[in-house]
């Protein structure tokens, strides 16, 4: 956990490329964001700008896992870019 958090320290901005899972994010994107995000006031992850990729053989499902991931960022306090949806059906 230490490598992960001090990983993204360092960059300006991150990139976060998934698929989708039953029209959801999967446990371990979750989980690693969970833990890039405490403490929250100093969380490595907080006020760095974020751009989401989702990709499915499917289509719909994109939509509903993106959304999910832009409310838990929120609740981080981690910008994600507005108009860079990217969708890969």
């Amino acid at each position: 956990m230490t490598s992960f958090k001090s990983s993204i320290q360092g960059v300006a901005g991150i990139i976060i490329v998934s698929l989708k899972y039953n029209s959801g994010i999967q446990g371990v994107l979750k989980k690693a964001l969970d833990w890039a995000s405490r403490p929250l006031e100093s969380s490595v992850i907080n006020r760095k700008p974020v751009g989401l990729i989702e990709a499915t053989p499917g289509g719909l499902g994109l939509v509903y896992a993106q959304m999910q991931i832009r409310q838990i960022l929120e609740t981080m306090h981690v910008p994600v870019l507005p108009f860079q949806k990217v969708l890969i059906s």
